[in-house]
């Protein structure tokens, strides 16, 4: 449902069910859990635990395109509809990447720190360039994602994007010199 809709589907009443999961699933931290079917219709029940589950900002993470194609679905809804609470969680996860990030420019697998791996710069699953792609666009402006008219999320996502590709360069191995 992120990608292969037409652009007039993310209008659709069906489309915007789907952006309230999108909201239910995202916690207070701004970011999202990965491997979630949040195309799915939600029970009351689900839908309480989902709602105690957001002020834990536990399993939020970047891994298998969680948060990326959230803020991804989000801006086409809102472009769709102009719906505000769209847009709304869409900078809530941008503030989320940008406090995520390290000093060194990359990513942690899972924010708020989860104990192992998952504290490292993560390259796998295209976690770092999905980042960077929805970076790229804010500090653009918003460009194909939702339009963004402050200057100061502008400038931090350009100074997030630019931290980020330089710790790709600076992580390259070098071998014999190449």
């Amino acid at each position: 449902v992120v990608e292969n809709q037409p652009k007039e589907w993310y209008g659709t009443k069906e489309a915007i069910e789907i952006a309230d999961n999108v909201l239910l699933y995202q916690r207070n931290v701004g970011g999202w859990p990965k491997n979630t079917p949040i195309h799915h219709q939600l029970s009351e029940k689900e839908k309480s635990k989902l709602n105690k589950l957001k002020k834990q900002g536990i399993e939020t993470t970047i891994d298998n395109g969680a948060t990326y194609l959230e803020l991804i679905y989000l801006s086409k809804v809102y472009n769709q509809t102009k719906i505000e609470k769209y847009k709304t969680a869409f900078l809530k996860g941008i503030d989320y990447l940008l406090e995520a990030q390290y000093e060194n420019g990359g990513w942690p697998q899972f924010y708020p720190f989860k104990r192992g791996y998952y504290t490292h710069i993560t390259f796998n699953d295209n976690a770092m360039i999905n980042v960077l792609l929805v970076l790229k666009e804010v500090a653009a402006g918003g460009g194909k994602l939702i339009s963004i008219d402050d200057k100061t999320t502008i400038e931090k996502a350009q100074k997030a994007y630019d931290k980020g590709i330089d710790c790709i360069l600076k992580t390259q191995y070098i071998q014999n010199g190449e």
